[in-house]
């Protein structure tokens, strides 16, 4: 019987340096890569403070679906 381990990543789209729709782009980005290598999951968090970018998860997951193969929203 074969052995898999599922690996996933999560972010709740800190804003570090740079401007929200910068932080928004790059999860996208990394979402789109992170399809085309394979990994599970990508978990999400949503924060509706100035430091953390992603404030709605629907939206986010509206614009990347259509850009990746097997994420699903």
């Amino acid at each position: 019987m074969a052995q898999y381990i599922e690996l996933g990543l999560d972010t709740f789209g800190d804003i570090q340096a740079g401007c929200y729709t910068q932080v928004i782009r790059k999860v996208i980005d990394e979402s789109v890569l992170a399809d085309e290598v394979g990994v599970y999951c990508i978990g999400l968090g949503e924060h509706h403070r100035a430091d953390f970018a992603i404030s709605s998860v629907e939206l986010y997951g509206r614009n990347v679906v259509p850009l990746t193969r097997d994420m699903l929203a």
